[in-house]
């Protein structure tokens, strides 16, 4: 095969690859906006996730009890790092819930050794009202909860992103919307 056919055979594989991709992402070329292409890409927050950025105070920071490092980006996800050096609640927000059915998720890596998400009524201490591993709860009057990352002493965190969702009902929620 001479020099001018593989380049040839290398921009037609090129420009059907292109036209293939551009196809996924505008749906066929049937309608599209250029916006469409903009918004495979990005992700959304579940509209139903009743933690928005109003109930949320956690800022970036390092805490000065546990020495562990936590990062919240634009969407509200939590990423921590570091060894905790001691057990700690880290309060990262308050929400009111009305009387209801709720679901609690957003700790995939979570256990008893490592870190925990979990509600607390707010001005308590102690005990977590409810985890996000422990399924739907039932609420029986208005209550304020402090959404709570309890990190347990001696753990290592490289990275670990916690996603809090809360949503109407028993069926849990997903923290991106699909």
């Amino acid at each position: 095969m001479s020099r001018s056919t593989k380049r040839m055979f290398v921009w037609t594989a090129f420009v059907l690859a292109l036209v293939i991709g551009l196809g996924v992402l505008t749906s066929g070329f049937t309608s599209w906006k250029p916006d469409d292409i903009k918004n495979k890409f990005e992700k959304k927050r579940n509209e139903d996730n009743l933690i928005i950025s109003e109930v949320v105070d956690l800022k970036t920071g390092k805490s000065t009890v546990s020495d562990v490092r936590y990062e919240v980006d634009e969407n509200l996800v939590v990423t921590l790092n570091g060894v905790a050096s001691a057990q700690e609640d880290i309060v990262y927000g308050k929400i009111v819930l009305p009387a209801g059915t709720y679901s609690f998720t957003g700790a995939p890596e979570s256990t008893n050794k490592t870190y925990l998400l979990g509600l607390r009524k707010t001005g308590t201490t102690g005990d977590l009202t409810t985890r996000s591993d422990m399924g739907a709860f039932t609420v029986a009057s208005s209550t304020t909860y402090d959404i709570v990352i309890r990190v347990m002493e001696n753990c290592s965190f490289n990275d670990v992103k916690i996603y809090p969702v809360i949503v109407k009902g028993a069926t849990p929620g997903e923290f991106w919307q699909k």
